[in-house]
């Protein structure tokens, strides 16, 4: 298999400055299984950072428009955060990046109605919003018991390992 003929034990991802850098980090991730230590987001050295996802969250539930473009899924997100989660302070520049998983899904067919040619709208796909700074990340994560009776949930944007500790968290009694 790969790991017996390659011992990788981290990953350094560069071009992380264009439109589909979210995308890649996780899919390289996901089918190599090494954690990714560094990112370049830029053409020199001194452009790694360190990549972790403390700063990212999950946004599920937020509309999608048809041809939707980075900047307006941005408009869209900064909306909820103001409108929903009351939260004035967070501007567009606290935002590094973000994206939507995976690939736009199309329109699926009523199941309840086979004589009918209408179509029902897809879920649509996850929007990963990444911070600047873990103060930001923190306040969308405290304030979004205010999207309680809407469809839009907000969710850290954990790990597998870290998302099944914490189901096994919830699961024991007394914990």
């Amino acid at each position: 298999t790969f790991h017996e003929r390659v011992d990788l034990t981290g990953l350094i991802l560069t071009k992380l400055d264009g439109d589909a850098r979210g995308g890649a980090a996780l899919s390289v991730q996901a089918v190599t299984g090494c954690p990714i230590l560094l990112t370049g987001v830029g053409e020199k050295a001194e452009d790694l950072e360190q990549y972790g996802r403390r700063y990212n969250v999950r946004v599920f539930g937020l509309a999608e428009g048809q041809d939707e473009t980075v900047d307006q899924c941005e408009q869209k997100v900064l909306k909820v955060i103001h409108d929903k989660l009351q939260l004035p302070g967070i501007q567009a520049s606290h935002i590094d990046a973000l994206h939507r998983l995976g690939k736009k899904p199309q329109p699926r067919r009523d199941v309840n109605d086979k004589d009918s040619d209408s179509d029902t709208e897809p879920r649509p796909r996850p929007v990963i919003v990444r911070f600047c700074s873990r103060k930001s990340t923190q306040a969308i994560l405290q304030a979004r018991r205010k999207l309680k009776n809407s469809r839009i949930v907000i969710a850290e944007d954990l790990t597998k390992e870290r998302y099944t500790l914490l189901m096994r968290g919830r699961d024991t009694p007394g914990v």
